[in-house]
């Protein structure tokens, strides 16, 4: 009996902690149930707010869209315009080149000193009415046909040419055909450049609209992305009120009234337990700064009366020299004299502007100065060493001379010795002989001119004193 009592009873605390377990599941369950309802609740209300802001998003995600794809179709319209100019001013070069080949192919033919070149270069160069050219073998250059009218599109002419034009007489009728088809080819050339420089005049143009719509389009985009960043500071502002639930353990609540939590929470502060910590520890410093700052107070107040006696005795030594001051002026002036407005008398406005200028232009003499002075000693620097540069190489060149004299004596020596002849040697022998009796008598005639000038000189003296 006792057995099944203790069976009994152990079953039913089995059961009664099954049921405990149970309980405390289901009361977390019911906790998680309510969690994700209170963040369903939540993201419900974002989503309503989010589906009334979503209007305006799209319409401007659609502006920003439409705006990007108007740039991107200016700017590959305006590429297109500079890859054409670009073609079309190297076929321009091609075109001033042939031009060029036809001009010198007009030299060729006749020469600078041929007998009919003026005439002839006149023909070449004159400018003549010319049916229209209607075949046009570029593609690209129909799209930029202009429509001008007929007298436009008509070359100037001189009035020359209303006359008949005629071979010049005595000049060769060939000769004058092939000038004749030479000036065709080139007034070709210039029908052919004229219409380029209209084509890229005409893309030059379209490039400079694109480029003012894409200025225009800039704008736009950056006043779209501005409207953007505005609209989502607004959108995050309102989600921001949007009010967020946290779940906090009952050992986290510290908000007790009478040692019971109560009923109403809405006094209470969610806070973390590491900020509490960081301000016990501000606390703390706070006294310690606290204490310091009345240090510092004790120390300004004794230095504050020190100041006050210190003031005190300068108020009380001002006053004597006041005192012997206007003594001095009774008995020099006889009365009291003003000495700031002597000091104002004393500088002028135009003194004192004058010195303001001496002192500038004394610091720029001054910076100019020591600017100089750098140049200088930089000048210096380089002199010594291009002196030494040119020591060094003036002793090398010494070096040579000696070493190309020594060079020179030994090498006449060796041609003295090789080809010593006597007869010759007997020549120079003579020659020398001569040359030093013709010395020794200049020099005796030189001696002779010089004892005559004595004598006239000594004569002179001699009648000065008589």
């Amino acid at each position: 009996m006792e057995r099944l009592t203790a069976e009994v009873a152990d079953m039913v605390d089995a059961f009664d902690d099954a049921l405990s377990k149970l309980r405390r599941e289901k009361f977390l369950l019911e906790a998680d149930l309510k969690q994700a309802e209170i963040k369903k609740l939540i993201m419900f209300q974002e989503f309503q707010l989010l589906k009334d802001f979503e209007t305006r998003e799209n319409s401007l995600m659609d502006k920003l869209q439409a705006k990007l794809a108007e740039k991107k179709e200016v700017v590959d319209k305006i590429r297109d315009c500079h890859s054409k100019l670009e073609t079309k001013k190297e076929e321009v070069e091609k075109l001033v080149e042939h031009k060029k080949a036809v001009a010198l192919e007009f030299d060729e033919l006749v020469e600078e000193g041929h007998t009919f070149r003026d005439p002839l270069l006149k023909i070449f160069l004159r400018k003549i009415k010319r049916s229209k050219n209607k075949n046009q073998g570029d593609s690209d250059e129909d799209d930029y046909d202009s429509e001008a009218d007929e007298d436009d599109e008509e070359e100037d002419f001189d009035e020359e040419d209303e006359d008949e034009e005629v071979c010049p007489p005595g000049c060769d009728q060939v000769l004058y055909e092939k000038v004749c088809d030479l000036r065709e080819k080139r007034l070709d050339q210039e029908d052919v450049i004229a219409e380029f420089q209209k084509i890229i005049e005409s893309v030059k143009k379209e490039k400079e609209q694109y480029s003012k719509k894409q200025k225009l389009v800039e704008t736009n985009l950056t006043k779209i992305n501005q409207d953007i960043i505005e609209f989502q500071k607004e959108k995050q502002g309102r989600l921001n009120e949007i009010e967020v639930v946290v779940t906090l353990a009952m050992h986290q609540m510290e908000f007790l009234v009478d040692q019971k939590l109560p009923s109403d929470l809405s006094q209470a502060l969610v806070f973390s337990n590491t900020e509490l910590e960081k301000l016990k520890s501000r606390i703390k410093e706070l006294d310690y700064e606290k204490m310091s700052l009345r240090r510092q107070q004790q120390e300004l107040r004794k230095e504050h009366q020190q100041l006050l006696r210190d003031k005190k005795a300068k108020e009380s030594r001002l006053a004597d020299l006041d005192k012997r001051a206007y003594n001095v002026q009774m008995l020099k002036f006889g009365q009291e004299i003003d000495l700031e407005l002597l000091d104002r008398l004393g500088t002028t406005r135009g003194a004192e502007e004058l010195q303001e200028q001496l002192k500038t232009q004394e610091v720029s003499f001054a910076k100019e100065l020591q600017e100089w002075d750098k140049k200088i000693e930089e000048a210096q620097d380089k002199m010594v060493s291009l002196t030494s540069e040119n020591t060094q190489l003036l002793q090398t060149v010494t070096n040579l001379s000696k070493k190309q004299k020594s060079l020179e004596t030994r090498l006449s020596n060796t041609q003295g010795n090789l080809f010593n002849d006597p007869i010759s040697k007997r020549r120079e022998e003579i020659a020398e002989r001569d040359r030093l009796v013709q010395e020794v008598n200049a020099q005796a005639k030189e001696i002779n001119s010089l004892k005559a000038q004595i004598a006239v000189l000594r004569r002179k003296d001699t009648s000065m004193y008589e």
